[in-house]
């Protein structure tokens, strides 16, 4: 006889037990654990992946495409900044890394400044004339793949460590000056005043005053000169120097004597780091030197890129970051 209830004294109902189902549930979460196990490692994986591509992809293309540097409407990548810089070093006997990039990026504008005003003139090269004048530069006619152009071209690529776009592009930058400074010399003729000057150059400034009043008061101004000048070429002529354009003279003397008559005494005037007093011989007509063209054909070109600096945007971007690929990459050429 089953046991009573305590209270009513009827037998207890019996709950009958459900089976467990716990079973299936432990199976479906074991699974499920798999499934995201393996879907989180093929995620890092592929986030890994993505990474190491995304730093590829800007090491070697996002990277030298970058522009370091705007003048006008023409850019400078980094790519060929860095080219550039290796030979830029080289040639300027400096490993200051940080000077050496300020300096090129200096370079480069003028660069592209000259092509700039190349092209206002109607003197830009095009493809064909670079390709001529890199021949001529080798010695060489323009000749196709085993030609004696095409060997030397491969040779000085080599040399240079230049990509074939970075040379072409510098050899255009080359011969737009070329036929800029032909155009200023044609300019400046052949002929025009010379001034013919005598000079005494000494350390010191109260020197140079003590000299002037010896001179005023009659002594010979040329045997002063070669006893007393510390100009070596002058002083063995009696300080004279070679006829001269006005244009040509240091900043101070031409100053001084720009409307001075023969006969007229100056100075002390500070030129570099001497004290010069100078004595007007002559103002004559002649004949320019072959090196006196060039100078004055290069002091045209030099205002004429300056007047088009201050009408042109120019913007230099170069990072910190990308100086540091730069430098990643910076391979001297052979022979360097």
């Amino acid at each position: 006889m089953a046991r009573r209830d305590r209270t009513t004294g009827l037998p207890r109902r019996q709950h009958a037990e459900r089976p467990l189902q716990a079973g299936p549930r432990v199976r479906l979460s074991e699974g499920v654990v798999r499934l995201g196990i393996i879907g989180t490692a093929a995620s890092l994986l592929l986030l890994v992946i993505a990474i190491f591509a995304w730093q590829w992809y800007r090491e070697n293309v996002a990277m030298p495409r970058a522009t370091v540097l705007t003048v006008g409407d023409r850019k400078v990548s980094l790519a060929y900044f860095a080219d550039r810089l290796p030979q830029f070093m080289v040639a300027n006997g400096n490993r200051d890394t940080g000077i050496a990039v300020q300096g090129l990026l200096g370079k480069l504008e003028e660069e592209e400044l000259t092509i700039l005003l190349a092209r206002e003139l109607g003197l830009e090269p095009t493809d064909e004339e670079v390709t001529q004048s890199i021949a001529e530069s080798l010695g060489v006619p323009v000749g196709g793949r085993g030609s004696s152009f095409d060997r030397l071209y491969r040779q000085d690529l080599r040399i240079t460590g230049f990509s074939d776009a970075t040379y072409r592009r510098v050899a255009a930058a080359r011969l737009a000056n070329q036929r800029l400074l032909e155009r200023y010399q044609e300019e400046v003729g052949t002929e025009g005043e010379l001034l013919t000057l005598r000079v005494i150059a000494v350390d010191d400034e109260a020197k140079a005053n003590e000299l002037k009043v010896r001179i005023e008061a009659g002594e010979d101004m040329g045997s002063l000169a070669q006893r007393e000048s510390t100009d070596q070429a002058s002083r063995q002529q009696d300080g004279l120097l070679d006829p001269q354009p006005l244009a040509l003279l240091p900043e101070a003397v031409r100053q001084a004597v720009g409307e001075a008559a023969p006969g007229t005494l100056v100075g002390p005037l500070a030129v570099n780091d001497s004290y010069w007093l100078v004595r007007l011989e002559r103002r004559e007509r002649g004949t320019y030197t072959d090196v006196q063209r060039r100078d004055l054909a290069q002091q045209r070109l030099d205002e004429a890129l300056a007047e088009l600096r201050s009408r042109t945007v120019v913007r230099r971007e170069l990072s910190s970051e990308e100086t540091d690929w730069a430098l990643r990459h910076l391979e001297f050429p052979s022979g360097s």
